[in-house]
């Protein structure tokens, strides 16, 4: 299946056709904030300098290969490597492992765009959730983010017993899958 290219991936173009204007837009739009985020994270603003530099090499070189294709913003993606790229300094550096300040969801060193993918498929489905009633919400939520058995979701909804409980659930997840489903970003979100 192909992938569609995110509108951002002018800025890839960009790089690739070496287009001065494009590229010093880049640096003033994304610059600070990685240079931010390695100062935030034991660094000094060279070492942000630096990491946003190398940062946009490795976009340059994987765009070279010509199978590349952004799905999601461009800004996510450089956060991502340079993430990647600021933990691996902080290891060698310091020799150990390191928790980050902030919020953005990161699973493993080589997996970047999963960790782009999975970030963008769960502003789809939080965008979704909240379309959904109030009773919906509030059982996910008891299900999901609580952890409470059925039979606790039934006293606290109301409901005769856990096996009711258990259809409005399942009901109220088939919604929100099918919201999630139609929505047209999602055929972009699907490797």
């Amino acid at each position: 299946m192909s992938q569609t290219q995110h509108p951002d991936f002018r800025y890839v173009e960009g790089l690739l056709q070496n287009d001065s204007s494009v590229i010093l837009e880049i640096y003033d739009q994304f610059e600070d904030r990685i240079v931010r985020f390695v100062q935030q994270n034991q660094g000094k603003k060279e070492d942000g300098l630096d990491i946003f530099q190398e940062g946009i090499m490795v976009i340059f070189h994987k765009a070279q290969t010509g199978k590349f294709v952004l799905t999601a913003s461009f800004f996510s993606f450089v956060y991502a490597v340079c993430r990647n790229l600021w933990l691996k300094e902080i290891r060698k550096r310091y020799g150990k492992e390191v928790t980050l300040h902030e919020d953005f969801e990161y699973k493993d060193e080589y997996d970047f765009e999963e960790a782009i993918f999975r970030e963008e498929r769960s502003k789809l489905v939080r965008v979704h959730f909240q379309k959904l009633s109030e009773r919906c919400q509030k059982m996910l939520q008891l299900f999901y983010e609580e952890t409470k058995k059925m039979v606790e979701i039934a006293q606290i909804m109301g409901f005769a017993n856990a096996n009711v409980a258990k259809k409005e659930k399942s009901k109220c997840q088939k919604r929100l899958v099918e919201a999630v489903r139609a929505d047209t970003r999602f055929g972009d979100l699907r490797h």
